[in-house]
């Protein structure tokens, strides 16, 4: 389920994450982390959050940023502007008919070709899915 998701939605193949290995939780987190580890240590977590499962997968930012520069598909670009707003939480209104959009659902968005973050395209509205422990508050001097 997992290979599929991420080979059909961000293009991601399988063969890409041959060195990690896939924990799940109880609480529907689902970590990548390496296949093996010193099993003499006490151990909480694994690896990074990369999903979370509920109706279907979220990617966590965490996991779009680190494997952001392979993505292919799913990506949302943002200018200057729209990114400051994404940054601190504020959903997206796109007004642009020369932009080409993504299939709706979740999506890596960037900005100058660097994944940001997390967010849900509906087809007329991106949703920032940026943590609020990792908001900014970023303004901008227009000169």
């Amino acid at each position: 389920d997992i290979y599929n998701y991420l080979s059909d939605r961000f293009g991601l193949h399988q063969d890409f994450f041959s060195d990690y290995f896939w924990y799940s939780s109880n609480s529907g987190n689902i970590y990548l982390g390496p296949k093996e580890f010193e099993s003499r240590l006490k151990i909480t977590t694994l690896g990074i959050v990369a999903l979370r499962k509920s109706k279907t997968y979220k990617p966590t930012t965490n996991f779009l940023q680190l494997f952001g520069p392979f993505i292919k598909k799913s990506l949302f670009s943002l200018s200057l502007n729209e990114t400051i707003d994404f940054c601190k939480g504020i959903d997206i209104i796109p007004n642009s008919s020369d932009r080409e959009y993504p299939i709706p659902g979740f999506v890596a968005v960037t900005h100058e070709k660097k994944v940001i973050g997390c967010g849900h395209w509906n087809g007329e509205k991106l949703s920032s899915l940026i943590p609020k422990s990792r908001r900014t508050h970023l303004s901008i001097s227009i000169q």
